[in-house]
């Protein structure tokens, strides 16, 4: 769609109508690819809640810089996620599986790290 995009020159109401349709296949794509991008999410949080009780357990402190690198980390890949969504952005479909996982692995960790106030 991006390489289309490029000859349309001149036709403002067709790029609109092929952009609109590219947005709307991605949120088909991740919508019938949801259940498989939220298991991952959900595993990841009851892996940080478990390795944050054993964190508690052994006394061992959290470390406040490691979740403020997490937590801009996500909000990173939230906005990438959203440029995917809106832009086209030339990232293949077998990157959201791979993005999902690093979001997974930065949630569980990010829980993990959690600083006691």
């Amino acid at each position: 769609i991006g390489t289309t995009l490029e000859l349309i020159t001149g036709h403002w109401a067709e790029a609109v109508k092929l952009e609109l349709y590219s947005f709307t296949l991605r949120v088909i794509v991740v919508s019938k690819w949801s259940i498989w991008l939220i298991i991952p999410m959900l595993m990841a949080v009851i892996a940080g809640i478990c390795q944050r009780k054993l964190k508690m357990e052994r006394f061992s402190m959290p470390i406040p810089a490691l979740y403020n690198m997490v937590a801009h980390a996500l909000i990173a890949l939230f906005f990438l996620f959203l440029l995917w969504l809106l832009c086209p952005l030339p990232l293949p479909l077998a990157m959201m599986p791979v993005l999902s996982t690093v979001a997974s692995w930065l949630v569980a960790l990010g829980i993990a790290h959690y600083p006691n106030y």
